[in-house]
C-alpha cells in the first residue's frame, strides 16, 4: 500500500504539472479486469502528454483494483500502454492503445478487459472479441446522480460469460441483457443490503446471486463488474467487484448453500415447545424458513440454509 499510495502522489504531481502548463483536464478512473494470468500484474503508462511525454499511472497494478479518479491532459490525443510490472517506460508495453482525445471536464472509467492469446480461453458464446482491450465509459460519476442513493453503473466484464440480466431480489431488473464488455447505468440503489441475482437473458435461470451491502454508500457512486471466467477449469473465477471512487475494490460475496442441524436443548419449561424462523437480514422479500413446534430435546433435519449472507 506505500509503494502504490507513493506512485499515486508522485503521479498526481507530474499530472498536474503538465495538465496545468496545457490547461484543460479532464477525470479518469481504471480498473484492471483483465482475468488472464499471463496479465495478472501489470504497469499501466500514459503517452503523449505535454512537457513529459510519458507518465506511469500505475506502477503493479493487480487484477481486481482500481485507481482512484485523477486528473488527465484533455484536448490531445493520449495512447495507454499496458506494460509488464516493474517497467522503466513504455517501449517495453505488451500492448497500446490510442484513446484518441479526452474532452475537457468530462469524467471516464477504463476498465482493461480481455486475454493476451484468445485461443487459449474459452470464447465469447455471443462471438465477442475477448483480445486485452479497453472498454471506455464517458459521462461517469465520482458521487451518485441521485442524492441519498447509491449510483451502480454495471459492467460485463467476463469474457466467456453470455449476456446476463441482473435482478435486485424482489424488486427490479437493473441490469438487462447486458453482453460482454456493455456498460449500463447509472441505477440509483437505496443504501441497503441486497440480493442480486444473475440470470440469462431471457431472465429465466438464475447463474448465480450475490450479496450487496451498499449500507455506508449513500451518495457515492460505484462500478459494479462482472469478472472472471464462467468455464469450469479456470483459474480466476466467475464473480461480481465494486470499484468505488477512491479506488477501493469490493468482492460481493457469492450466495452458496451450507446444512445445519438444530437442536433444542433448552430445559426451561417455558420454551418447552418452540417456533423458529430463519431469515436474511437483506431486503428481499420474504425468504424465511419456517420451523413449527420444535420440541425440548429434539432435532431438525439438517436444512439448507444461504451462506455468505446475514441471518437472523
Amino acid at each position: 500500500m506505500k509503494k502504490i499510495t507513493t506512485y499515486l502522489v508522485l503521479t498526481f504531481v507530474v499530472l498536474l504539472s503538465s495538465t496545468a502548463a496545457f490547461g484543460q483536464t479532464a477525470r479518469v478512473q481504471a480498473i484492471h479486469n483483465s482475468a488472464d494470468p499471463a496479465a495478472a500484474v501489470v504497469d499501466v503508462w500514459v503517452t503523449g502528454i505535454p512537457v513529459v511525454g510519458e507518465v506511469r499511472i500505475a506502477d503493479d497494478f493487480a487484477f481486481r483494483t482500481a485507481t482512484p479518479f485523477i486528473d488527465a491532459p484533455a484536448g490531445i490525443p493520449l495512447n495507454i500502454v499496458i506494460a509488464p510490472s516493474n517497467s522503466t517506460s513504455s517501449s517495453s508495453g505488451i500492448a497500446t492503445f490510442p484513446i484518441g482525445s479526452l474532452t475537457t471536464n468530462e469524467t471516464y472509467i477504463v476498465v482493461a478487459n480481455g486475454v493476451v492469446n484468445p485461443g487459449s480461453f474459452p470464447s465469447n458464446p455471443d462471438g465477442i472479441s475477448t483480445a486485452l482491450n479497453l472498454d471506455i465509459y464517458a459521462g461517469a460519476n465520482e458521487t451518485s446522480p441521485v442524492p441519498g442513493t447509491c449510483g451502480i453503473l454495471a459492467h460485463h466484464g467476463a469474457t466467456d460469460a453470455p449476456g446476463v440480466d441482473i435482478d435486485v431480489r424482489g424488486q427490479v431488473t437493473f441490469v438487462n441483457n447486458a453482453v460482454y464488455k456493455d456498460f449500463q447505468g447509472y441505477v440509483p440503489a437505496a443504501a441497503g443490503k441486497f440480493i442480486l441475482d444473475v440470470r440469462d437473458s431471457a431472465n429465466t435461470t438464475t447463474v448465480a446471486s450475490f450479496y450487496a451491502d451498499l449500507s455506508g454508500l449513500a451518495d457515492s457512486a460505484i462500478t459494479a463488474f462482472a469478472s472472471g471466467f464462467l468455464s469450469p477449469g479456470q483459474s480466476n473465477s466467475f464473480g461480481l467487484y465494486a470499484a468505488l471512487a477512491n479506488g477501493a475494490v469490493v468482492e460481493l460475496p457469492q450466495i452458496g448453500n451450507s446444512r445445519v442441524q438444530i437442536i433444542h436443548n433448552a430445559a426451561d419449561p417455558a420454551a418447552a415447545t418452540v417456533d423458529i424462523y430463519i431469515t436474511a437480514d437483506v431486503n428481499a422479500g420474504d425468504d424465511t424458513i419456517t420451523l413449527n413446534d420444535v420440541d425440548f430435546r429434539s432435532t431438525t433435519a439438517f436444512l439448507d440454509v444461504p451462506s455468505n449472507l446475514p441471518l437472523t
